[in-house]
């Protein structure tokens, strides 16, 4: 799981990806997983429904990585009693408790790995190619741009992910292992 918070971190670095302050960009990832939660919800097809538990993914570990990156240090398995993604949305959008957020960020990690694995999704593969796509939004001069709330939008140069072959599971599954 290190990987994906190394990867998000690069995003972050390159796009100059800081917080206002603590309270916006916690409302700010909020307010982003929810828009992605509910294209999940909408999604009309497998590469609709990878995009946004990909996004999610993408998310969360963001969230990690800024505030907690060593959060995997002592959890870099999946968890046995799963939630719903919902009860998991619920909780993160009104936890009180800053330990409980990032708790609530690992389960959410772990249980978009375990949803795209029952849907037999490449989730790692899809999170590559999303990085991939991601870093493209620089412009021109290779800076951000972004939208007023500080969500990085596409820039100049931006190529969407290409997540077809995704959908179908051939990844290498030694990336992530539960244990057995």
């Amino acid at each position: 799981m290190f990987q994906l918070i190394d990867k998000v971190g690069e995003f972050h670095r390159a796009f100059n990806v800081k917080p206002k302050s603590l309270i916006h960009n916690l409302e700010l990832r909020v307010k982003l997983l929810w828009e992605e939660f509910n294209e999940l919800k909408d999604a009309k097809d497998p590469v609709e429904q990878l995009d946004a538990l990909t996004d999610m993914l993408y998310i969360a570990s963001g969230t990690l990585e800024q505030y907690d990156p060593l959060a995997f240090s002592n959890n870099d398995t999946f968890i046995f009693e799963v939630r719903a993604l919902k009860d998991i949305m619920g909780d993160i959008e009104f936890t009180p408790s800053y330990h409980r957020f990032i708790n609530l960020h690992i389960e959410l990690v772990n249980t978009v790995v375990h949803e795209a694995n029952r849907l037999g999704f490449d989730i790692f593969g899809a999170f590559d190619e999303v990085h991939s796509s991601n870093m493209s939004k620089l412009d021109d001069n290779g800076k951000p741009v972004l939208r007023a709330d500080g969500k990085v939008l596409k820039g100049p140069n931006y190529r969407p992910p290409r997540l077809e072959k995704y959908t179908v599971k051939e990844a290498d599954v030694t990336r992530f292992t539960s244990p057995t």
